[in-house]
Order: C-alpha cells, then sequence, then structure tokens
C-alpha cells in the first residue's frame, strides 16, 4: 500500500509523542539537526522547519547558540483564565460524520493541552452561518468545522478563526486547515498511472476546496503526461461511467458513494471491481454502510486537533497571521 506521509510530520508526531511519554523531559536539548535528518531521512532543512513548527507551537525553543530544546515552561504562554471558542459544526450526524470526528479530536486536544479552553458548540447548516451573530460578549476565536465558505460572504464577529475543510481565508482572517491537495494530486496520479490509465474523470462540486483539489489534481496529471476533464457531479450522470478505459477521480468520498450506489442499484456490482477510480479524503472510512472503494484517506480526529492548536495559538499570540495548514493524506486501497 503507498502512502503519501510527510516525513517532516512523521519527525513532529514522533518528539510530540516522546515528550508526552516522557522520553524527552522540559528542558531537554534535543539531538543536532544532522542526528534528527539521519534518524528521519529529511535533509537538514527539512528538520529545521519541522523543528520551527514545534517551536510555533510552544512545544520546542531555540537558544541562540545553543540549540533547541523542550519547552520549560509551556504555562507561561497561557492566557489568565480560560479561553472562550465558539465551534460551528455543519455535519448532519454528530456520532459518526468528519465532523463529528473533527470536533473528538478538538476535545481531545483541549484535555492535554495547556491551555484551558471553553467551548460553545453550535449545529448550523452551510446556509444558516451568514445571518447568524455572535451572541455577546464576543469569543476569543472561532472555530468552523465543515465548507462554509460556500455561502459565507464573510465571517462573523471580528476575533481570530479557524475553518477545516475551507479554502477561502477572508482576507487573511482565517486559517484553514485541510488535506494537502498537492499529496493528494500526487498520490492519485501515481495510482492511475501504475493502474495503467492516463485518461481520468474528475468529478468535483462547486465547494470552494474541492474545486481547488480538482484543479491541483488536473495540473499535476497533465504534467504527468495524462489527459483529464473536470464534470460537476450534479450534472453528471451513469453515463459518465461508461468509458472502462478511463480512470474516475471523486474529489471527495461522499461523491463517490453516490456514484457507487446508483452504479450498485443499476447493476448489481460494485463500482470498484469495474473501473478504476479514487475518492479524495476518507470520509468513506467514517461510514460503514458505504461502498468499498479507494480514497487517500485523512485522519480527521487528527485533522481536529491541528485546528485547535492553530486556534490557540492565534489567542494565546494576538497578532500573529493566519496560515494554511495542509495534512498528508494515506492511500486506503478497499
Amino acid at each position: 500500500m503507498k502512502t503519501a506521509n510527510d516525513p517532516r510530520e512523521n519527525l513532529i508526531r514522533a518528539i510530540e509523542a516522546r515528550i508526552s511519554a516522557g522520553q524527552l523531559a522540559p528542558g531537554t536539548r534535543l539531538p543536532s539537526l544532522r542526528e534528527l535528518a539521519g534518524e528521519f531521512s529529511l535533509t537538514v532543512s527539512g528538520v529545521r522547519r519541522s523543528l520551527e513548527t514545534l517551536c510555533e507551537r510552544g512545544v520546542l525553543e531555540s537558544r541562540h547558540g545553543s540549540g533547541i530544546y523542550v519547552r520549560a515552561h509551556r504555562d507561561s504562554m497561557k492566557p489568565e483564565g480560560a479561553c472562550r471558542v465558539t465551534v460551528f459544526v455543519s455535519g448532519e450526524d454528530r456520532s459518526r460524520d468528519y465532523c463529528a470526528h473533527a470536533l473528538a479530536g478538538v476535545r481531545k486536544a483541549a484535555e492535554t493541552g495547556n491551555t484551558a479552553v471553553n467551548f460553545d458548540i453550535v449545529s448550523c447548516h452551510l446556509q444558516q452561518l451568514r445571518t447568524r451573530q455572535l451572541a455577546p460578549p464576543e469569543p476569543d476565536a472561532l472555530i468552523l468545522l465543515g465548507c462554509y465558505d460556500l455561502n459565507l460572504p464573510e465571517l462573523p464577529g471580528n476575533c481570530p478563526a479557524v475553518g477545516l475543510e475551507m479554502h477561502d481565508n477572508y482576507g487573511g482572517r482565517l486559517s484553514t486547515v485541510a488535506l494537502d491537495p498537492l499529496a493528494a494530486a500526487r498520490t492519485a496520479t501515481d495510482y492511475f498511472l501504475a493502474g495503467g490509465f492516463d485518461r481520468v474523470t474528475v468529478f468535483t462540486s462547486e465547494l470552494p476546496s474541492y474545486q481547488f483539489r480538482a484543479d491541483i489534481f488536473c495540473s499535476t496529471f497533465r504534467r504527468a503526461g495524462g489527459e483529464c476533464g473536470l464534470i460537476p457531479y450534479h450534472q453528471a450522470g451513469m453515463e459518465c461511467l461508461k468509458d472502462a478505459g478511463s480512470g474516475y477521480l471523486f474529489i471527495g468520498d461522499s461523491i463517490a458513494q453516490l456514484f457507487a450506489q446508483e452504479y450498485r442499484a443499476a447493476t448489481g456490482r460494485f463500482l470498484a471491481a469495474d473501473r478504476r477510480i479514487l475518492g479524495l479524503d476518507g470520509k468513506r472510512r467514517l461510514f460503514p454502510n458505504y461502498e468499498p472503494f479507494p480514497s487517500v484517506s485523512l485522519d480527521w480526529q487528527y485533522a481536529g486537533r491541528i485546528v485547535l492548536e492553530e486556534c490557540v495559538r492565534r489567542i494565546v499570540r494576538p497578532g500573529l497571521p493566519a496560515r494554511r495548514l495542509y495534512l498528508c493524506g494515506t492511500l486506503d486501497e478497499a
């Protein structure tokens, strides 16, 4: 099974795990950049960027002329009292869908983190948020779990915000956390070419993050010598799946599920058994009733954790710019 794991992210997770396990105590000096590069098969510059990320999160600190150390007094970053964070959740099923898993990751990160956080959890459909007002007093930050930027012309309030599966950064106010579109595109390109398919039909939607993901794949696939075309999924029918010589990329697993269900109802067969298909985002893994098909999967609980870390970073260090945070997925072949 091929993976799209980022070695730099592996290093970050390993250091965090060693700190949690007590293997790296507060005040401990980390091994040299060259030693870490050898251990994790990274370049020295790659190690440096990973450690800079951990320094930004407050996990490590750099001491000029001495090295990188586990931060000894992380509590010094805590604001007075608990942070107040309003979380908008767009999912239909609060027990199973990707927003529910991300919310579980947000909660778990709050329980194990060094900054106290009080949450106001609000279920809000994608179309409803644009008319919603924040109840005073304004929270310290907003978290938006879902593709709210399709119908949201501006963010409510004036506080920092972090969005999951959103692309619009609202003039630099919103940090975004999403599946890495370039890593996913490279994995998908390798997947189709390895199967002997140099033509791919891409089923996309009007969601901004999905459109961006589709554009990146098409650009990557064409540079590799392939041909591809985009079809809005709501304009496509079963006739679009007739070509057995083409691969089919569904820019989200929920789109793949719609076509897989319709295909099985019409033929009695699994779509993935008759066509070279691939979904992007791994939501298939969250629902046992989904049809079997390969997907580039994201760990949605881990994504929720990153959302909260970015949220707290911007609360405790006012004025820090919003960022785009991309997480690498893993090819999960059904």
